[in-house]
């Protein structure tokens, strides 16, 4: 399998000459101060390391919907959607990438209080890794093409 994966030009993106190396420990990160933005920031140094040679900017927005109620108007779950927008820059200041990306995570309502609350906090954290990993994807396919430093 993995030869016919090599002959097909397939290869890693982490691998030795995949386009992750273009960016692994060169990144430093302006996040706004938020928990999401925080998760959100580990995420992608998860992925990514962390450097100086390049800047990501990203501003995430999100809100939170009622999903789902009961006729009698007892809502049962709620829907986070989230949107992250991100640039990131050379150490000249030249935009190398940057777009928008978005995802969205769900939780139950129909629990205690306490409950509820720690159901929102594992959405909130769901949904900085979803975007993270969608950042980092568009990064990856923006970057394929450049030349290794």
């Amino acid at each position: 399998m993995a030869g016919a994966l090599a002959g097909c030009g397939f290869s890693p993106v982490y691998g030795p000459s995949g386009p992750a190396n273009h960016l692994t420990n060169r990144i430093s990160y302006a996040i706004p101060e938020t928990a999401l933005a925080y998760r959100l920031r580990q995420a992608l140094r998860d992925s990514l390391g962390e450097g100086s040679e390049m800047a990501l900017s990203v501003s995430v927005s999100t809100s939170v919907v009622t999903s789902a109620e009961t006729r009698g108007g007892e809502i049962l779950r709620y829907t986070i959607p989230g949107t992250a927008q991100y640039r990131l820059t050379d150490s000249g200041g030249r935009v190398v990438a940057s777009g928008t990306v978005d995802a969205f995570t769900g939780y139950s309502a129909s629990a205690s209080t306490r409950a509820v609350a720690a159901a929102r906090v594992d959405a909130e954290d769901r949904l900085a890794r979803l975007l993270a990993e969608r950042i980092v994807t568009q990064l990856l396919v923006a970057t394929a093409a450049t030349p290794a430093p």
